[in-house]
């Protein structure tokens, strides 16, 4: 599947924004947490950096993402930290069940100052890689969903 995603960038705005994209890995049976990963993309299509976390449900019901994203040499950029939820299922490859879901949350720097935010949408499989993309700002900013 291929997927384009476009809208109006200004020239001193490149900095500002981009999109997260990567792969959300269901959480496995007997498992607590599921995990993702991918790159931190700009405006502009560059890559700034990577991420990679985990996701799961508390205790108390509440389901939350925890990350860490890096530059290219590993060099530490910020946490992100958030909440997810699931949407529903569509049928996928071979009529097996597909969860579509959602994440919103924050990313922050080592002296936990918020820099800015992400949000997305993600699709997963039991037992294989599903896909995760969004929108990352600095500060705050209108992102679905």
């Amino acid at each position: 599947r291929i997927s384009f995603h476009g809208y109006r960038v200004e020239p001193s705005a490149s900095h500002l924004g981009g999109f997260p994209r990567g792969r959300w890995r269901p959480i496995a049976e007997g498992d607590s947490v599921g995990h993702f990963q991918g790159v931190w993309v700009g405006v502009r299509g560059q890559a700034f950096g990577l991420f990679r976390g985990v996701y799961g449900t508390r205790a108390n019901g509440e389901q939350v993402f925890f990350g860490k994203y890096i530059d290219a040499d590993g060099a530490f950029l910020g946490i992100l930290r958030g909440k997810w939820g699931v949407t529903g299922q569509e049928p996928g490859r071979n009529g097996e069940p597909v969860t579509v879901g959602w994440f919103r949350g924050v990313w922050v720097n080592a002296d936990d100052a918020e820099l800015g935010e992400i949000a997305g949408h993600f699709r997963s499989q039991e037992g294989e890689f599903g896909f995760l993309r969004g929108r990352w700002c600095r500060g705050r900013c209108p992102l679905a969903p």
